[in-house]
C-alpha cells in the first residue's frame, strides 16, 4: 500500500490530478493482480481497478483497496466516465497506452499528460518484503537445482527424460 501512497503523493509534482496505469507489470506491482488485462485510475482520494469479465473472480481475490470495475463494452468510455465523475482536471498516462486509446482520450477533450517511469522508478527500489520474497525464491531454485543435478549428464535432453518417466 506504500506504493499507492507514493503515487498519490507524486501527482501534484507531475502536474496531474489523476494517473492512468496501463502497464500490466505496474498494475501487478501496485495491486498484486496476476491476470493479463487490467488498468488503474488513481487520484488522491480514489483507487479504481478496471478489468474485463474474464478476471472478475480473480480480481476480487487478488485486488484490495480498489473499487473494481468490470468492463462491459469500450474500455476508454468507462475510464472517461470515471475520470469525469472523479473530477480529474489533468490525467497522467503511461507510454504503454495504445495510440487508438490515446486518440480516444484526446477526442473527448480531456487534458492529458504523458508521465514516464513514475512507477518503474518505484519498482527499482526493493522493500524489505520484496527482498525477503526474492531470497525465498532463490532458496527454492537452489533446492530444485540440487535435486535434479544428479540427473544432468552430457547428451541427456529434456525430451529423453520425458520418455523415460
Amino acid at each position: 500500500m506504500k506504493q499507492i501512497i507514493a503515487v498519490t503523493e507524486s501527482l501534484a509534482s507531475k502536474g496531474i490530478s489523476g494517473m492512468l496505469v496501463s502497464n500490466i507489470r505496474n498494475v501487478r506491482y501496485l495491486t498484486g493482480f496476476t491476470g493479463s488485462s487490467a488498468c488503474l485510475l488513481i487520484t488522491k482520494k480514489e483507487r479504481i481497478f478496471f478489468t474485463d469479465a474474464r478476471y472478475e473472480e480473480q480480481s476480487k481475490r487478488e485486488v484490495h483497496g480498489f473499487d473494481i470495475v468490470i468492463e462491459r463494452g469500450e474500455q476508454p468510455k468507462q475510464i472517461l466516465e470515471k475520470v469525469k465523475s472523479t473530477g480529474i482536471r489533468t490525467l497522467g498516462f503511461e507510454s504503454t497506452v495504445s495510440y487508438a486509446f490515446y486518440k480516444s482520450l484526446l477526442r473527448k477533450g480531456l487534458k492529458i499528460k504523458s508521465v514516464t517511469n513514475l512507477i518503474e522508478e518505484m519498482r527499482r527500489i526493493k522493500s524489505q518484503l520484496e527482498l525477503k520474497m526474492i531470497g525465498k525464491a532463490v532458496e527454492r531454485a537452489e533446492r530444485a537445482f540440487l535435486e535434479v543435478k544428479p540427473y544432468i549428464k552430457p547428451g541427456f535432453s529434456e525430451a529423453a527424460s520425458c520418455t523415460s518417466a
